[in-house]
């Protein structure tokens, strides 16, 4: 294995981790009396400290007094999208292989044509 394919495994180990760390998340509201379930797209977020309820209601544009409700707080939550994250991963495995497979490869010299 030669330094460039090093190289190109640590880069996709770190993008790897990065992956875990800071996934993609999505809102739900669960409107209570119609059982309608509305999702948005929120970003990428660290694991640590995923989006807040002040966060998950600013993608819905509630009011402040709308969030003080308790039914509102109990209809809306944050999720991390799972499939994104695989999907990511799986990108980045396949590709990192190519990759590492085409640094691998060198230019053989072909043989003299003897005539």
């Amino acid at each position: 294995m030669n330094k460039y394919q090093k190289i190109v495994i640590v880069v996709a180990v770190v993008l790897a981790a990065l992956n875990g760390l800071y996934p993609p998340y999505e809102a739900e509201y669960l409107h209570g009396g119609e059982h309608q379930l509305f999702r948005k797209y929120m970003g990428y977020h660290s694991i640590f400290e995923p989006p807040s309820s002040t966060e998950i209601s600013d993608v819905f544009e509630f009011n402040q007094s709308d969030v003080s409700k308790l039914w509102v707080r109990r209809g809306i939550c944050a999720r991390i999208i799972a499939t994104q994250v695989w999907l990511q991963l799986t990108t980045l495995v396949i590709s990192t292989f190519g990759i590492v497979a085409l640094l691998g490869y060198s230019k053989v010299a072909s043989p003299p044509i003897s005539s």
